[in-house]
């Protein structure tokens, strides 16, 4: 079993692609802030004990799929989480690797979404702000297959093809 998971809605944004897309995969939502993400994504992976993990996140300025190569130790930005906090300069695991890659396929990945029509790229980190945490977290703290894949606004990729 693969699980898919995405993110809450936050900020300005009333609804979160990533989220809806995940519930559409039988997936889990899970809360937009730094801590309470890891807690739920280690709830999720206990429960259900996936093969692999797929987690989704917004990238609201996006024109395409974005499957991500590495996630960085740093957790940077001027965005607050819906817990409110801000994170800035700082270390996600002390003494950890400065950056880790996808333990997905992702060239491959890649030619299948773009066989499927499926706009799509390569991008070569997941920002700094919960997406790169939870991608962080994920690859040092658990052994199977995962990465992240940020996806655009509905509204630049219908919902329907992001979901094919």
């Amino acid at each position: 079993m693969i699980l898919v998971t995405g993110f809450e809605p936050w900020a300005k944004h009333r609804s979160n692609p990533s989220g809806e897309l995940a519930k559409a995969f039988d997936g889990v939502v899970l809360p937009t802030e730094y801590r309470a993400c890891e807690r739920a994504l280690s709830r999720a992976v206990a429960a259900r004990k996936p093969r692999a993990l797929v987690m989704l996140g917004l990238a609201e300025t996006r024109k395409k799929l974005s499957v991500e190569m590495v996630a960085l130790n740093v957790d940077h930005a001027d965005a607050a989480d819906n817990a409110r906090e801000k994170r800035r300069n700082r270390t996600i695991r002390r003494g950890g690797e400065l950056a880790l890659t996808t333990r997905l396929p992702a060239t491959r990945l890649l030619s299948r979404l773009k066989a499927a029509r499926i706009p799509a790229a390569l991008s070569f980190h997941a920002g700094t702000f919960c997406c790169n945490h939870l991608f962080y977290f994920a690859l040092t703290t658990f052994a199977f297959p995962c990465g992240f894949v940020h996806v655009p606004l509905f509204r630049t990729v219908p919902f329907a093809t992001q979901r094919r």
